[in-house]
């Protein structure tokens, strides 16, 4: 399994096809609804076309993958926020395998959206075809609809299919140049970290904003949250910069919060100015309200976070996904 973080990350729409209308009644009232959100189609034919026709959805990477791709574009991800669209793009099916007109691996082979994951419903009967199907790559998974704890498996499947869909969009791209890097996101402690964060903070949507690691964390009511990350050499070279900073500024270093040079020579502090907007650089005698407590992770080499919440330093208006759900209904 590929535990490696996707560059970013939003809840997605999610289509059911099932030619039972007697199939969603259930399924309706235990799926995630902090997760995703999920559409119901009876009709294979019409599940194609609304499928085909959302695989052009304009999601950032969808729109700068036929572009030149740089350094720039880790740091301008996060713009996908303004995109009100983004919560449409479909990443994940679940299918029926028997329908008639259009079996569900016949569906499958239709889907001209490669990234989009696609997960079998099936019988026993049918559990022979599944396994085939999985080893020719025309599915990822199949589940089994009378094995116990079936909507427990359907909810981490689906998470696991959007974490899937979006490293596939991300991934091929951009390697090269993380290649370069010791980044975080490649660390599996960091990883495990940062999938319990998210849990715990409810945060349901995140962007990369460096190469190191630091994330703009979303939760499904709109706010801001950032995790800066940090190594032993990012720290030093801010910590140089910041006594470059006083010196061209003619700042004194006693100006400054009481014991902070200290702190951040210590490593047990850092300053984690705005990554954009127009106080991405304050003057000296503005930095107390930046400075932020570290917590240290031992991966592959030490990592220094600091979670910086309900910032409010990215202009314009921004859909949400608990807005994007009250208009659905």
């Amino acid at each position: 399994m590929n535990n490696k973080l996707p560059l970013y990350f939003f809840p997605t729409q999610i289509v059911f096809v099932d030619d039972d209308p007697r199939a969603f009644e259930e399924i309706r009232l235990l799926l995630n609804n902090d997760l995703a959100t999920y559409s119901y189609y009876h009709n294979p034919h019409q599940a194609i076309n609304v499928i085909n026709s959302n695989s052009k959805a304009e999601i950032f990477f969808n729109k700068s993958t036929t572009e030149e791709i740089d350094y720039n574009t880790i740091y301008q991800l996060y713009n996908e926020v303004y995109n009100p669209n983004r919560f449409n793009e479909i990443s994940c099916i679940v299918i029926d395998y028997d329908m008639p007109g259009m079996d569900g691996l016949e569906l499958c082979r239709k889907i001209k959206n490669p990234y989009i994951k696609k997960i079998l419903l099936t019988g026993a009967a049918d559990e022979n075809l599944a396994i085939d199907a999985f080893n020719q790559g025309l599915i990822n998974t199949y589940i089994r609809k009378h094995e116990p704890g079936v909507y427990d498996l359907l909810n981490n499947h689906i998470y696991s299919g959007q974490q899937s869909y979006f490293r596939a969009l991300t991934t091929p791209p951009l390697d090269i140049i993380f290649k370069k890097w010791a980044t975080a996101i490649f660390d599996p402690k960091f990883t495990i970290f940062f999938k319990n964060f998210i849990k715990e903070k409810k945060i349901v949507e995140y962007y990369l904003i460096d190469l190191m690691g630091s994330f703009l964390c979303i939760a499904a009511d709109g706010t801001l949250n950032v995790l800066f990350m940090f190594n032993d050499e990012a720290l030093d070279q801010n910590l140089e910069a910041i006594e470059e900073r006083l010196y061209y500024t003619s700042t004194p270093a006693k100006s400054l919060p009481n014991g902070l040079l200290e702190d951040l020579k210590m490593k047990n502090k850092a300053l984690c100015f705005p990554f954009t907007g127009d106080n991405m650089h304050p003057h000296p005698s503005e930095w107390a309200e930046f400075v932020y407590s570290l917590q240290m992770i031992n991966g592959q080499q030490p990592y220094y976070i600091a979670y910086v919440s309900d910032i409010d330093y990215l202009p314009q208006e921004k859909l949400s996904f608990n807005q994007y759900k009250q208009k659905l209904r």
